[in-house]
C-alpha cells in the first residue's frame, strides 16, 4: 500500500508542475510581433496566433509553430512551447524561439493573402532555406539583445574593453 501511495504522490506531483503557469515576457513579445509585421507587411491588425503549453508535441520539440494543411486539416494554427522549455533556456532565447515561430506564422499567411479564414494552408517556401526567414529572424536577436542590455551598457563594456587594451598596450608618451 506505501508504494502505491508513493507512487500515487508521485503522479499528482508530476501533474501539478506540467500544470503551473509560464509567464512569457509581453512587452518583448509585442515588439516582435510589430517588427515582423513590418518585415512582411502583413495587416496592422494582423493577431497573434495562440501561443499554449503542451507536451503534446514531437519528444524533441520546444518550440513549434503549427497550422492546418490538406494532409493534417485538424491542426489548430498554434505555436506551442514544451513547458521544459521554460524550465531549461533563459528568457533570451525563449523570446527569440517565439519571434523564429512568429516568423513563420506570418510567412505562411502572407503565402496564403493573409487569410485568416482558409481552412487549410499552403507553405510555398521552405522558410529555414528562405534569405529573407533568415534576416528576419537574425534581426530579432538583435531586437531582443538590444531591449535587454541598452545602449549605454554596451558601450561601457565597449568602454572597459578598450580600457583593458590600452592597459595591455606596449605605447609610451615622451
Amino acid at each position: 500500500m506505501r508504494l502505491v501511495t508513493m507512487a500515487f504522490l508521485f503522479c499528482l506531483a508530476s501533474s501539478i508542475a506540467y500544470a503551473q503557469t509560464y509567464e512569457l515576457d509581453w512587452r518583448v513579445i509585442n515588439q516582435e510581433w510589430k517588427f515582423i509585421k513590418e518585415q512582411t507587411g502583413a495587416p496592422e491588425e494582423l493577431p497573434l496566433p495562440p501561443i499554449i503549453f503542451t507536451t503534446d508535441m514531437p519528444p524533441a520539440a520546444r518550440m513549434m509553430f503549427q497550422y492546418p494543411t490538406d494532409d493534417n486539416p485538424n491542426d489548430r494554427m498554434v505555436i506551442m512551447i514544451n513547458p521544459k522549455t521554460m524550465e531549461t533556456y533563459d528568457r533570451e532565447m525563449i523570446d527569440w524561439g517565439l519571434g523564429h515561430e512568429l516568423t513563420h506564422y506570418a510567412m505562411i499567411l502572407e503565402e496564403n493573402a493573409w487569410d485568416l479564414t482558409k481552412k487549410t494552408y499552403v507553405q510555398e517556401t521552405r522558410h529555414h532555406c528562405n534569405p529573407r526567414f533568415m534576416r528576419i529572424t537574425r534581426q530579432i536577436a538583435d531586437l531582443i539583445y538590444n531591449i535587454y542590455h541598452d545602449e549605454r551598457a554596451k558601450y561601457q563594456r565597449s568602454e572597459e574593453h578598450t580600457s583593458e587594451l590600452q592597459s595591455q598596450s606596449t605605447i609610451s608618451y615622451a
